[in-house]
């Protein structure tokens, strides 16, 4: 029984299940602004960059995760 109630907090500790926030609007500017030179529209260039910051959000979670682990009661 333990196991699942602290597997049901997963999502709670990684924080992936909450609405994405940018970190910086001007970070996520940027890559709108970068994208837009490629020649994206202006709907593309914001779902391009906000996939690719999600993505990082993902991406910090898995490393933060998996590089400090919980001890494991045995």
């Amino acid at each position: 029984m333990g196991g699942k109630r602290a597997s049901s907090q997963n999502s709670r500790k990684h924080g992936l299940n909450r609405a994405l926030e940018f970190e910086s609007p001007s970070e996520y500017q940027s890559l709108v602004e970068l994208i837009a030179g490629e020649g994206f529209s202006a709907f593309a260039c914001a779902d391009i960059a906000a996939g690719l910051l999600n993505y990082r959000r993902v991406m910090d979670a898995y490393y933060d995760t998996y590089t400090s682990p919980e001890p494991v009661d045995e």
